[in-house]
């Protein structure tokens, strides 16, 4: 459980998933937030705001892209792949 509170744990596994996506090459389907470093602390994660809609806001997701079965089902492959999935990780 502590770990869960050491940001500087949760930033380095935030920074490890980035660059997951970009070898992965998903970049362009999902999307990890830029952690702050030097406004982060052991007990201060800063991170980037991003923006989506929850994966169960079907007519969201429709009006952001043209195929939302595909989002969906590359949302679920890509959060399958995070290695300390929460449920509000994921968004489209």
């Amino acid at each position: 459980m502590l770990e869960e509170v050491d940001f500087y744990k949760e930033a380095a596994n935030i920074e490890a998933f980035r660059s997951y996506l970009e070898a992965m090459g998903l970049t362009r389907q999902a999307k990890a937030p830029k952690v702050y470093q030097h406004c982060s602390t052991q007990r201060i994660l800063t991170m980037e705001r991003l923006y989506g809609v929850p994966l169960t806001d079907l007519d969201s997701i429709s009006s952001l892209v043209s195929s939302p079965e595909t989002s969906l089902i590359t949302a679920l492959n890509v959060w399958y792949d995070i290695r300390d999935p929460h449920a509000c990780e994921i968004s489209c």
